[in-house]
């Protein structure tokens, strides 16, 4: 009897742990990378403009004439500045000032929970990036430093990305949570 108690609590403690656990929103998901400049309906060609798979790796090796790459993680989309090529090279720069010059990661094909809010991680040393500048809809955020000024080897911009709110659970959490409520169930039945 106190077997089939202990059981049942220890499958009812499962069950509500389970209910805190979330899907991940990027990871092993695909998104879209498209450049833009000098307005939002204007491809770039300088770039590495394509869907990625999001993983442990670097995804976009070329944000942009080869200044920046892309990182992204599950809640995070994190660029950084490579440092000059060869020694001779300029160790700064700065994005033309135009109506968008920037990017859009989106979701490609319609498989990540919706943007709830996307900030500026303070990991961020890009000078004048602020939220006027970071613009998101539930599939897409946008990126425009116009007319900054970045260092290269140095400057680093991280946008933090959160999830829909209504997320559907993962199919582990549904059974686990099912499990529960059977030991629930055992529990009540083993007190008559």
């Amino acid at each position: 009897m106190k077997t089939k108690n202990l059981f049942a609590c220890l499958t009812l403690m499962l069950g509500f742990a389970a209910g805190s656990a979330q899907a991940t929103l990027l990871d092993g998901k695909v998104v879209g990378f498209q450049y833009y400049y000098p307005t939002q309906s204007s491809p770039y060609a300088y770039a590495a403009n394509g869907n990625y798979l999001v993983g442990e790796n670097v995804e976009v090796g070329n944000v942009v004439d080869d200044v920046a790459q892309l990182d992204l993680s599950d809640k995070n989309l994190l660029v950084s500045f490579l440092p000059p090529l060869e020694f001779f090279m300029p160790t700064a720069g700065n994005f033309h000032y135009s109506a968008f010059n920037g990017f859009v990661i989106y979701d490609a094909f319609n498989t990540i929970d919706d943007f709830i809010s996307v900030t500026i991680n303070p990991l961020s040393n890009l000078a004048g990036f602020d939220t006027s500048r970071l613009s998101f809809d539930a599939n897409h955020i946008w990126i425009n430093w116009a007319g900054l000024s970045y260092d290269l080897g140095s400057s680093v911009l991280s946008i933090d990305i959160n999830r829909d709110a209504q997320a559907v659970p993962e199919p582990e959490s549904l059974a686990l949570l099912a499990l529960a409520l059977l030991g629930f169930a055992g529990m009540r039945r083993s007190q008559r």
